[in-house]
């Protein structure tokens, strides 16, 4: 019935529309549809047999004639993003509009603002509280998108929810109906934690407040301490320190404790003591997955909660508020020229509010920071730091992406980390990143490995002070000061500045910073302005200026050397004329003062982005460039001009296919050019939403050339699925992932990952504007077998490298395999040749790491780990050359063959040897330790050692024995009498040419806060 009725209203409009030679109605789709689809179907009812057509955005699109029935469909109709009207017109014979009615859709443009929201934004930092949360995105109309997939990320804490794509860095959870819901875990520490959402290039961050629990205070300890009398026969003028050989009566105690929990009702305090505190020589100490042995026989993971170089650490903390006296990092990052990263020891206190962020820190100390930016060559490695005074655990590495034309726009920031992105030899100064380091990106921009490191010096320590106070005065005002004072001869360093932050939305912006510096050597200032408008969502505004004089000094600002005596500045636009149609511009000076002069740099271009068929589109670009040079340098280029234009053809050839053309061209008459003409092919396939393969060939017509073919990823790390490199009961995750693993960005197979890149650059250093780029060529694959069910993981990378100083290649492989669950291995291998072009200098390097470890699991009564190393280094880049090698065994047993009788063996094996010119020695170096303990009782117990170090060649001896017996006087305390031997015997001499011995009495105590009687 209700389908006669609207056949008869159908035939009802038509008849109507029949009489009425002007009745037009639009039926589809409907007023104010939201839709993803940028293919379209527009139909409308209207006199049959009428001519009529369809405009999008007042652009004609197609004609038709209504059908008999008085239908005229309009399909498959391309639209833009963003808000699209239709617009259907009747026409007469002569094609004037006699009718017309429009309709007005938006089509979903692309992610371009991220909202967070949470249920709770306070939380306590007990690794158990949670909180709800969910997030819109939006596009640049403001509309909300409804579907897509989200990465989700915290600094601290966890994100709980279900991780619909481990390939990709952070938790992946799905955009549905609009809304994306997920649940983060408050961490351990206090502060404030950063949640941080991607979808495309739109971002968000929300923060969370994370008090301090009440924790039940927990304590733990250590007393130990040792009185002997001790005869010593010999002379000790040629040993190192008489105290190895004690004589007369002498006394030694060792103290440490751990402490942490609530005091005060509501303060939450964490303490570390140690009498005896090792490796002062470093800070941050973290665990080195080659240190000591390579494999355990188990998956887990020390970690240090507490880490100062001093025999104290010390952190009392309330909410979001702390003081502390340990290791630390300045953490002054977010401005360019009060920039201050350091790694510290000393006294740290901190505040942060909605309104208020405050840091202050404090500390003593004989370190110089320094710092060393090196440009990426496409290779992994080795790249040469060129010090071997670096402080372990200080240094900080980052990979830059900077503009080729505004060498001070960072256009992206890679924080690295040691052994999960790269590992560091401290003694020869070298640093190996798992993936290869680009020396430019797909634009042709410049890439830098940037260092910095505390360096040892041999000065008195001197103080260093500094802080920073942030105010936010509301939504869209923040204010900031910082100070630096260095205590320094004759004169102190100081750093001092100010910024601003103003911003209403998406709307208008400015921002504004000045530093000022003074030292022995001068003093100078740098500021900078800079400002953003968009009165309306087609048109984009920005403009800056910028200065900093060359007086200006700070070690630690990123880049700041190649700005030193600059004054900049420009401006830009765009504006989205019609859909597809896009215009901008740009205006700048750059100008550089030197010893010699000052340069110039003055472009202006403009800009024209169109689409000009359904799958081409094209980049159309005139610029004009001037450059004058001191007359000292460049003599050749001295009034370099060009007007150059470029034009660029975009193909889509498919969804994850694009590919281009480009040719630039000098269309002025002057002979100086800042840059040659050239032509390029690329090519851009999309793997997945994050992971794209990238090729891109361009030729220059004054002999130059630029190739790459490789991954990109955004973000730009690798895989962090630890869970993948973990075989239980032999490795853990995280440690085998930093021993071996490879970081790959491209899924071949679920067991199976790779990465790949090729780069080529000739002749790029005559482009005159942009930063220049040595000739160099690389090529790096590398391969990861992850089998989350077999116990085995491999994983193997070969790089070769070429450019005007030297060739060069390297290998790696690493791989680790359980046989059953009680034995398993790992097997490291590298090798790193250089050869130099002008002269026979070459160095070639190989390092073998073989780790066994035997832990069995249904039975306890032997239990071995054993490591073997290889080292080589033929060095004959330095005069006279070095050819070192090394070849280390060593092992450690434990067996327990019968109940109360406990055996430990340790063994260590070395053979290095050491040639130059006229010189050559070889060294065989052992070391053996045997104890044994046996529980005569639940109360006494006895105990024998035995040890010794022999080194063959010199025929230097050094043994000992001991023998104990042990009383446990209560619960936890032992104490102990014995007799200990030890003599040192040198070359060819009968007798001991030093030794010591004689009786000893020592006591342990562990203690708790339950024996203490403390927090009940």
């Amino acid at each position: 019935m209700e389908t006669k009725a609207l056949t008869l209203l159908l035939f009802l409009l038509i008849f109507v529309a029949s009489s009425s030679a002007q009745f037009l109605q639009i039926t589809t789709p409907k007023e104010n549809t939201v839709s993803t689809l940028h293919r379209q179907a527009v139909s409308a009812i209207a006199v049959p047999n009428a001519n009529v057509q369809l405009l999008v955005n007042s652009q004609i699109v197609k004609q038709e004639r209504v059908r008999i029935d008085g239908i005229v469909d309009f399909l498959n109709i391309e639209v833009p993003d963003g808000d699209v009207v239709f617009e259907v017109q009747q026409l007469n014979d002569d094609g004037s509009v006699i009718a017309t009615q429009q309709r007005s859709i938006h089509i979903f443009g692309k992610p371009s603002l991220l909202s967070i929201s949470t249920e709770r934004e306070r939380l306590y930092a007990d690794k158990s509280s949670t909180t709800a949360g969910t997030i819109h995105v939006f596009d640049k109309w403001n509309y909300p998108l409804q579907e897509g997939i989200i990465s989700v990320a915290a600094d601290s804490g966890t994100i709980l929810s279900e991780d619909i794509d481990e390939t990709r860095q952070g938790v992946q959870i799905r955009l549905t109906d609009g809304v994306a819901e997920f649940e983060y875990q408050a961490g351990t520490n206090s502060g404030v934690a950063i949640i941080s959402a991607q979808m495309e290039q739109a971002e968000g961050t929300k923060e969370i407040y994370l008090n301090t629990p009440n924790e039940p205070l927990t304590l733990i300890g250590l007393a130990s301490g040792t009185a002997n009398a001790s005869n010593r026969t010999g002379s000790v003028a040629q040993l190192e320190s008489e105290n190895a050989f004690p004589d007369k009566t002498n006394a030694d105690g060792r103290l440490a404790v751990y402490a942490r929990g609530t005091v005060m009702e509501d303060y939450l305090l964490t303490l570390s003591y140690d009498s005896d505190r090792r490796n002062r020589s470093r800070l941050f100490r973290d665990v080195d997955p080659d240190f000591l042995y390579s494999i355990y026989g188990d998956n887990s993971m020390l970690s240090y909660d507490g880490q100062s170089k001093r025999n104290l650490f010390a952190k009392l903390e309330q909410n979001q508020t702390y003081a502390m006296f340990g290791d630390y990092n300045t953490d002054l990052t977010k401005q360019e020229f009060t920039l201050y990263s350091r790694s510290l020891n000393g006294i740290k206190v901190g505040h942060q509010d909605k309104d208020w962020k405050v840091t202050g820190f404090g500390s003593l100390t004989d370190r110089k920071v320094a710092r060393k930016e090196l440009r990426g060559q496409g290779l992994s490695g080795f790249y040469d730091l060129g010090s071997t005074f670096i402080t372990p655990g200080t240094e900080k590495i980052h990979i830059e992406t900077r503009d080729k034309f505004h060498s001070e726009v960072l256009l992206r920031v890679e924080d690295k980390y040691r052994f999960s992105d790269y590992d560091i030899d401290y003694q020869q100064g070298t640093l190996f990143f798992k993936q290869p380091v680009a020396g430019i990106d797909n634009n042709g921009n410049p890439v830098y490995i940037v260092v910095s490191y505390e360096a040892t010096s041999t000065t008195d320590q001197s103080y260093i002070t500094g802080g920073r106070v942030e105010r936010t005065l509301n939504d869209n005002l923040t204010l900031g000061v910082s100070g630096i004072t260095e205590e320094q001869s004759p004169s102190n360093y100081t750093l001092f500045g100010g910024d601003l932050k103003y911003q209403i939305g998406n709307t208008f912006s400015l921002a504004g910073e000045m530093g000022s510096s003074s030292n022995m050597n001068g003093s100078g200032l740098a500021y900078k302005v800079e400002s953003s408008v968009s009165p309306f969502a087609a048109l984009s505004l920005k403009g800056y200026y910028r200065n900093v004089e060359s007086g200006f000094f700070n070690i630690t600002q990123s880049g700041g050397a190649r700005e030193l005596g600059t004054k900049k500045y420009g401006a830009s636009g765009n504006y989205q004329l019609f859909n597809e149609t896009k215009l901008s511009s740009e205006a700048y000076q750059q100008k550089q003062d030197a010893l010699v002069g000052s340069s110039t740099l003055t472009a202006v271009s403009g800009t024209l982005e169109q689409k000009l068929a359904e799958k081409f589109s094209g980049v159309f670009r005139i610029e004009d460039m001037k450059y004058a040079s001191p007359t000292d340098t460049l003599p050749n280029t001295n009034d370099a001009h060009s007007t150059l234009g470029t034009a660029k053809v975009n193909y889509f050839a498919t969804e994850k296919l694009t590919l281009s053309a480009f040719h630039e061209r000098n269309l002025g008459t002057s002979k100086d050019n800042t840059r040659p003409n050239s032509t390029a092919l690329a090519g851009e396939y999309k793997v997945t939403n994050d992971v794209s393969l990238l090729g891109q060939q361009r030729f220059y017509e004054s002999g130059g050339s630029l190739s790459e073919v490789g991954i990109n990823t955004t973000p730009a790390e690798g895989t962090n699925v630890y869970g993948k490199y973990e075989i239980g009961n032999a490795i853990g995750q995280r440690r085998n992932m930093a021993s071996i693993g490879l970081k790959n960005r491209l899924k071949l197979t679920n067991e199976l990952t790779s990465n790949f890149s090729i780069e080529r650059t000739k002749n790029l250093g005559q482009h005159i504007g942009e930063t220049t780029t040595p000739d160099h060529s690389a090529i790096s694959t590398a391969l990861e077998y992850l089998p989350e069910e077999k116990p085995v993981k491999a994983v193997t990378k070969i790089e070769f490298g070429d450019d005007n100083i030297s060739r060069k290649w390297n290998f790696n492989f690493g791989g680790d395999y359980r046989f059953k669950q009680d034995f398993s291995l790992i097997l490291k291998y590298r090798v790193m040749n250089e050869d130099a072009k002008t002269s026979s200098d070459y160095r070639i390097q190989h390092h073998w790491i073989l780790g066994l470890a035997y832990r069995p699991v249904n039975s306890n009564w032997f239990n071995t780990i054993a490591k073997a190393e290889i080292k080589r280094d033929k060095n004959y880049y330095v005069h006279p050359f070095i050819n070192y090698g090394a070849f280390i065994v060593s092992d450690h047993s434990y067996i327990e063959p019968i109940q109360r009788l406990e055996l430990g063996v340790k063994f260590a094996y070395k053979i290095a040897d050491e040639s130059s010119y006229q010189f050559s020695a070889t060294t065989h170096t052992l070391f053996y330790l045997f104890r044994a303990e046996y529980d005569i009782t639940k109360k006494f117990d006895i105990g024998a050692e035995y040890r010794l170090l022999n080194q063959t060649e010199a025929r230097d001896l050094l043994d000992g024995y001991s023998a104990e017996i042990g009383y446990a006087v209560v619960k936890d305390t032992r104490i102990a009498v014995g007799y200990n031997f030890k003599g040192y015997k040198e070359k060819d001499l009968v007798d001991y040419t030093v030794w010591s011995s004689g009786p000893f009495v020592k006591f342990n105590v562990k203690f708790d806060e339950e024996s203490l009687g403390i927090g009940k």
